[in-house]
C-alpha cells in the first residue's frame, strides 16, 4: 500500500458551471526570506495589471502569476519544519518526547474549492486578530480604521471564457466585529446569515484570465531593511500596513517556530499540471 501524500486534498463534487481551485496557505519563517525573494523571481508578475501591482506595492503587498508547476525553489520552502521544544505546550511536549512529534508544516492550509459564477466565496489568509488597527492607500488617499475580531483574505469569483481559459478576480477583504445577522441569498433563497462588519479595497482588487495548472501567489511586500519590518514591531503609532495585516503573524499565534515570517497565499485553477505541492492520491 502506497504512503498517503500529505499534500492530497480530497475531490470535490461537481455542479453545473462551477469552476475548481485547488488553495493553499503557506507560514514561512523570517529566516526564509531571502529564499522566497530567489523564488520570486520565477513567478510572472507582469500577468498582473501595472496598476494593479503599483497599489499592491504601495500597501506592503504582492502579487504574481506561476504559469505551470510551482518551482522546486519554492516547493523547498514548505517543507515541514523541525520542531524547537522550547515552544510547546505540556501536550505537545508529551508527544515530542515520545518520538511522535517531530517536525509541523508550513502549509498551515490546504484544501479545495468551487466558485459558481454568481456566487464569489470568501476565503480566509490571516489568523483572526483580537484587535488590530489599519492603514491603507487607494485612490482616495491614505485611509485607516480599526477593530476586534480582525480578519483578512479575499473575496474570489470566476467566469469561464470562451478561449478555455478562466477569469479570476480576487478583491481584498477585511472583516472586523461581531457578526451581525443579515439577509443575502443562498442556493437562489433568501436566508439569514451572521456578518462582520467588511471593507472591501477594490482599487487592489486583481482580475487576471488562468489556464487549468496555473497559480495566483501573494504575500507582504517588506524589504529587510525596512524599520517597521517583523513581527511585534508596529508600522506606525500601532497601526499595521495591509501586507503586515494580511500576510503576517501580528499575535502568537503559533508555537512551533521563534520568528515567523510571512505567509503566502496561493490560488491554482485546477487542471491536468501536478506536482507535490497541489499533488492527488490516485486513490481517492
Amino acid at each position: 500500500m502506497s504512503k498517503p501524500n500529505p499534500f492530497a486534498t480530497q475531490a470535490l463534487r461537481a455542479k453545473p458551471g462551477t469552476v475548481h481551485f485547488e488553495m493553499a496557505i503557506a507560514q514561512l519563517d523570517q529566516d526564509q526570506e531571502p529564499a522566497l525573494e530567489q523564488a520570486w523571481i520565477e513567478f510572472d508578475e507582469q500577468a498582473v495589471s501595472i496598476d494593479t501591482r503599483r497599489w499592491w506595492d504601495q500597501n506592503g503587498l504582492r502579487v504574481a502569476v506561476i504559469s505551470s508547476q510551482i518551482p522546486d525553489s519554492f516547493l523547498k520552502l514548505v517543507e515541514p519544519r523541525e520542531v524547537n521544544e522550547d515552544y510547546l505546550d505540556e501536550f505537545q511536549l508529551q508527544l515530542f518526547q515520545k518520538g511522535k512529534l517531530d517536525s509541523t508544516p508550513r502549509l498551515v492550509m490546504r484544501k479545495k474549492i468551487g466558485i459558481r459564477p454568481t456566487e464569489p466565496k470568501w476565503v480566509a489568509v490571516s489568523n483572526p486578530l483580537s484587535h488590530g488597527q489599519w492603514r491603507w492607500i487607494t485612490s482616495e488617499g491614505a485611509q485607516t480604521s480599526q477593530g476586534d475580531a480582525v480578519q483578512t483574505g479575499f473575496m474570489v469569483s470566476s467566469q469561464a471564457r470562451g478561449d478555455g481559459s478562466v477569469s479570476v478576480k480576487l478583491v481584498p477583504r477585511i472583516a472586523s466585529g461581531a457578526p451581525k445577522p443579515s439577509f443575502g441569498l443562498s442556493q437562489w433563497q433568501l436566508a439569514l446569515e451572521h456578518k462582520q462588519d467588511e471593507i472591501m479595497l477594490w482599487d487592489l482588487a486583481i482580475e487576471v484570465p488562468l489556464l487549468p495548472g496555473q497559480t495566483i501567489v501573494a504575500t507582504s511586500n517588506y524589504p529587510e531593511t525596512s524599520d517597521d519590518h517583523g513581527v511585534g514591531k508596529e508600522a506606525t503609532a500601532n497601526t499595521w500596513e495591509l501586507g503586515q495585516l494580511f500576510f503576517e503573524t501580528l499575535e502568537n499565534q503559533s508555537a512551533h517556530y521563534l520568528q515567523p515570517g510571512p505567509r503566502v497565499f496561493l490560488l491554482r485553477l485546477m487542471g491536468s499540471v501536478h506536482d507535490d505541492l497541489f499533488q492527488v492520491n490516485a486513490s481517492q
